[in-house]
C-alpha cells in the first residue's frame, strides 16, 4: 500500500536544496558551452531521480520516449517530476515554457542555457515567436516538449487544453505523441510529502497534425493526456 510520509519529504527537500546549491555553483563554468548545460542537467535529474529513490521509495521507470520522425510531444503536467521525466527519456528535448522562468537566479542561467523555446505569453506575437524558435530546434536536430495544459494541476481538476498545441501542429505540419504523466501523488504541487511507488507513464497514439477540425483535434488530445491521467 503506498502511503505518503512527510518525514521522508523533509529529508528529501532538504537534500534536493542542497544538492541544487551545489550544483548550480559548482557547474557555473559549464555554462559557457550548451552541451556542457546539458551534461549538468543530466547529472542534476539523475542525483534527483537518485534521492526520489532512496529517500522517499518513488520510482521513475527506465524508458525512452523517443520516437523515430516524431519531433512534437505533448504531456500532462501535474508535477515538476514531470520535466525531469522528459528530459531524460527524450535526451535533452527543447521544452516550450514561458519566458519569466529564465528570470530565475543561477536556476534560469542553466535553464536558458539549454535552448528552450521561451515565450511572452503576454506577447500579442507570442505564436509567431514560439513558431520562429520551433523551427530553429528542429533545425538544430532537436524534439519540442509542450505542456498543453499551460500549467500543473492535479488530475481531479482535470484542466483543459489550450489552442496552442493544435496550431503549433497545423503551422509545422508536424505530428504529435500525447504522453500521460501520473507524478502528482509522488511529487504534489505545493506539498512536501511524497507517496511511495511506481511512476506510470502511458505513451498515447500519435495524432497526425492538425489540419482541420481543430476542435475535434483538441478533444482527441484532452482525452489523451487529460482523461487518461
Amino acid at each position: 500500500m503506498c502511503t505518503r510520509n512527510w518525514r521522508n519529504g523533509i529529508v528529501f527537500y532538504l537534500c534536493w536544496i542542497l544538492l541544487t546549491i551545489a550544483v548550480g555553483i559548482i557547474c557555473l563554468p559549464a555554462l559557457i558551452s550548451t552541451r556542457l548545460t546539458w551534461r549538468v542537467a543530466d547529472l542534476w535529474c539523475d542525483a534527483t531521480l537518485y534521492l526520489l529513490r532512496v529517500v522517499c521509495d518513488v520510482i521513475v521507470p527506465d524508458i525512452t520516449l523517443w520516437q523515430p520522425h516524431i519531433k512534437l510531444y505533448a504531456a500532462s503536467h501535474q508535477s515538476t517530476l514531470d520535466t525531469l521525466i522528459l528530459w531524460r527519456a527524450l535526451k535533452h528535448p527543447a521544452f516550450i515554457l514561458k519566458r519569466e522562468l529564465l528570470w530565475i537566479p543561477v536556476f534560469g542561467w542553466y535553464l536558458w542555457r539549454t535552448r528552450p523555446v521561451a515565450i511572452n505569453r503576454t506577447s500579442p506575437r507570442a505564436m509567431e515567436a514560439m513558431l520562429s524558435q520551433a523551427r530553429l530546434r528542429f533545425a538544430e536536430g532537436r524534439v519540442l516538449i509542450i505542456f498543453p495544459q499551460g500549467t500543473r494541476s492535479a488530475p481531479e481538476r482535470r484542466m483543459p487544453v489550450k489552442k496552442g498545441i493544435a496550431v503549433l501542429s497545423h503551422k509545422l505540419a508536424e505530428a504529435v505523441l500525447p504522453i500521460t504523466l501520473s507524478t502528482h501523488a509522488h511529487w504534489p504541487k505545493g506539498r512536501i510529502a511524497k507517496q511511495a511507488g511506481q511512476v506510470a507513464i502511458n505513451v498515447h497514439p500519435v495524432m497526425s497534425d492538425c489540419s482541420s477540425e481543430l476542435k475535434a483535434w483538441l478533444r482527441q488530445l484532452e482525452a489523451y493526456i487529460v482523461g487518461s491521467a
